[in-house]
């Protein structure tokens, strides 16, 4: 089954007034959305003899930015972490397994900005300096980062 079946389930009071941002598939879904109070923002889907628009393209890109940021996430933890699927008994076990998938997440692409990262000159790292506090843990020679 496609997700764009079974996707009003997970919607609820909480979501009311905020933007659903949704791929292709879930054109004619629009209703659904709306009746939930959301603002769907769907991208728009070209048809044979009937291409998109320059303007089209344009508001698809600018759609699929927020998207485009989620899905790289899920798109990790499929390819690299074997799997979206949380195989434990429990919830507070399943919420720490997803914790823990989002910690591995976030420090290799971490390790990723900073290996790709071109030398700072001098301005950019006191900007760096300013944003990020280097702290010593105590009785360690080891440095971390800490987001101020």
């Amino acid at each position: 089954m496609h997700d764009s079946k079974g996707f009003e389930g997970l919607l609820d009071e909480k979501d009311e007034g905020k933007d659903l941002y949704l791929d292709a598939g879930y054109v004619g879904q629009e209703e659904i959305v709306k009746q939930h109070k959301m603002n769907p923002i769907i991208c728009e889907k070209g048809y044979r003899n009937r291409p998109l628009t320059k303007e089209q393209k344009s508001d698809n890109r600018k759609k699929s930015k927020t998207r485009c940021l989620v899905e790289h996430v899920f798109g990790f933890e499929e390819q690299t972490m074997r799997g979206l699927v949380v195989r434990t008994v429990g919830l507070i076990r399943a919420k720490a397994n997803v914790a823990l998938t989002s910690l591995v997440y976030n420090i290799s692409r971490y390790t990723q900005i900073i290996r790709l990262k071109p030398r700072a000159t001098a301005s950019e790292s006191i900007i760096f300096k300013k944003r990020y506090q280097i702290f010593r843990i105590p009785g360690s020679a080891s440095e971390s980062l800490s987001h101020a």
